[in-house]
């Protein structure tokens, strides 16, 4: 019995509408500060300042948040963000600032509307390039095991960051494999446009540079197997390498500046040689140790994606081999699938190597390709398959969807609770500074406006910003803008500061411990001298501490 899936519910546009509003619900039924969230949230206002004064003041600052991934559509969905609030361009002083934290819970949400419509646009592109392959019901199929594989693939559209795009790019990538694949007579746009969206991938972060790999090894496949001529097929080559290098150069000169983009280029080379996260692990490319730990973590996590990935890889990769060799007719059906196996088991991989939760989602984005490329195998060797597949892809989602849906809300009750703790500490911690005139220092990650504010600030380098802000702020201090002394007058009024009162790291959920809040600590106070580059400074450190429980 053939599975006939409804026309209208089967539309790529009414795909895409349905899953908008998905993010926005997530954020209502779970609502989390915009400062207790993840160090994206922050990255999104700094960016979307440093664009904003760049077009205010003409000149090309250097944006910190590009001097690493780079994440380019994430820079620029942040400056889109901020434009709808009202604050398009910078102003003087710190009044746009302020108003920006004030209101900062309708930049928040404006950035999830977003990451909600990036999320649509890449289930649109996705559905319209299957739908041209395969029955809908596959596509679909190939959409819930996106979904479903891992709790980072809806996360990441709750708090936006650069894996918002995974979808996109996989999307937009597929799309230009199934023209490499089926175009009858491969064309020099074809292979210009594979290597634009190349580029576009590795300017969203270094790991995805799974995709020109893969579209340059399924283009290569396709001219080798083709019998193309020799002369025509290194053009095409050619078109499609140049066409990726003048893409990156141009966006690095125009958008990221060419400076940041030699700090880029360092970053990538030490994340490229090195192990761990960030590559700052054991000396050496891969490390064992670091591998199998990941591997570990992915029944934890219920990343159930990066298995499926990596194994359903490997096997896509065999049977288009084989296939190219065994059945020529099918040619088109082996490129598109050794070029999804290609992007699928590499992205694995790359996470394995530098294994973060969040980083799952641009493994999942993967597997709607290889759903597809596993139907358009299977139907290679055998003519009716398109029920039972349907039917297998649809369990497999099923049985994922509970484990996952149920950390993804863990996590998010987590992140809500932990919000709602902070809001009442902060209370607390005003009560405790009130009246005094030492400066609060606020230490990484903690909750709070008083130290995400510094993070923005640092990563927004934007120097008039950064020098209103200091000053208008005399009593609070950071991880970040403790070490911005760019203006003399700034470092005089830190050193004019008689002491500070530091709050450590009671807020330790981010590193897997659990929340206690200020009801549960206790005060120690200790006095420490440092030297500064005026006079000899005495500091009186104040530390709240969780207290020791007896058994």
């Amino acid at each position: 019995m053939k599975f006939v899936m409804p026309k209208f519910l089967s539309r790529p546009s009414i795909l895409a509408i349905a899953f908008v509003p998905i993010p926005l619900i997530f954020a209502l039924l779970y609502p989390v500060s915009f400062w207790a969230m993840s160090d994206y949230e922050p990255h999104s206002l700094a960016n979307a300042l440093n664009m904003a004064y760049r077009l205010a003041d003409l000149k090309m600052y250097t944006p910190l948040g590009m001097s690493y991934h780079p994440g380019v559509p994430f820079y620029l969905m942040s400056w889109l963000a901020l434009a709808l609030t009202g604050h398009p361009l910078g102003s003087d002083g710190v009044g746009m600032f302020n108003t920006l934290v004030d209101h900062i819970e309708t930049f928040h949400l404006v950035m999830i509307c977003l990451a909600g419509v990036v999320g649509a646009a890449g289930i649109h592109v996705f559905a319209r390039s299957a739908q041209a392959v395969v029955p809908p019901s596959v596509a679909i199929g190939g959409l819930a095991l996106w979904l479903f594989s891992s709790p980072a693939t809806m996360f990441t559209f709750v708090s936006p960051g650069m894996e918002s795009f995974a979808l996109l790019i996989n999307a937009l990538f597929f799309a230009a494999l199934v023209k490499l694949a089926y175009q009858q007579e491969l064309n020099e746009r074809v292979v210009i446009l594979a290597g634009c969206i190349g580029a576009v991938a590795y300017l969203n972060k270094l790991s995805y540079l799974y995709i020109p790999i893969a579209l340059m090894s399924a283009l290569v496949v396709r001219l080798v197997f083709d019998r193309t001529d020799r002369k025509r097929g290194v053009r095409l080559i050619s078109l499609s390498v140049l066409s990726f290098i003048s893409t990156v150069i141009a966006v690095a000169v125009l958008i990221i500046g060419w400076r940041a983009f030699r700090d880029v280029l360092v970053f990538h080379k030490q994340v490229l040689l090195g192990s761990g996260l960030y590559g700052k692990g054991d000396a050496g490319v891969i490390s064992g140790s670091v591998v199998w730990n990941n591997l570990t973590a992915i029944p934890a996590n219920r990343a159930y994606g990066l298995a499926i990935a990596l194994l359903g890889g490997i096997g896509l990769g065999i049977g288009g081999l084989v296939t190219a060799f065994k059945k020529p007719e099918h040619l088109p059906v082996a490129v598109l699938s050794i070029g999804v196996a290609i992007a699928a088991s590499f992205s694995a991989l790359a996470v394995l190597k530098h294994y973060n939760e969040h980083y799952t989602a641009a493994v999942s984005a993967t597997l709607p390709a290889c759903v597809v490329a596993g139907y358009l195998l299977l139907k290679a060797w055998a003519t009716r398959v398109e029920a039972a597949y349907s039917l297998v892809v649809a369990v497999a989602a099923l049985l994922m969807a509970y484990p996952v849906a149920g950390s993804l809300a863990a996590k998010l009750t987590f992140y809500s609770e932990q919000s709602r703790m902070a809001q009442a500490d902060m209370q607390q911690i005003a009560a405790l500074a009130a009246g005094s005139s030492r400066a609060t220092y606020y230490t990484y990650r903690s909750p709070f406006a008083q130290f995400g504010e510094g993070l923005v600030i640092d990563f927004a380098s934007i120097p008039r910003l950064t020098e209103a802000y200091l000053e208008s702020r005399p009593r609070v201090l950071n991880t970040f803008t403790e070490n911005v002394t760019d203006f003399y007058h700034v470092r005089q009024l830190r050193y004019n500061a008689r002491g500070q009162d530091q709050i450590r790291k009671t807020y330790s959920a981010n590193f897997g411990d659990r929340y206690t809040g200020l009801p549960d600590t206790r005060l120690e106070f200790a006095t420490s001298y440092s030297w500064g580059n005026a006079k000899r400074r005495r500091a009186v450190t104040c530390s709240i501490l969780p207290l020791k429980r007896e058994s």
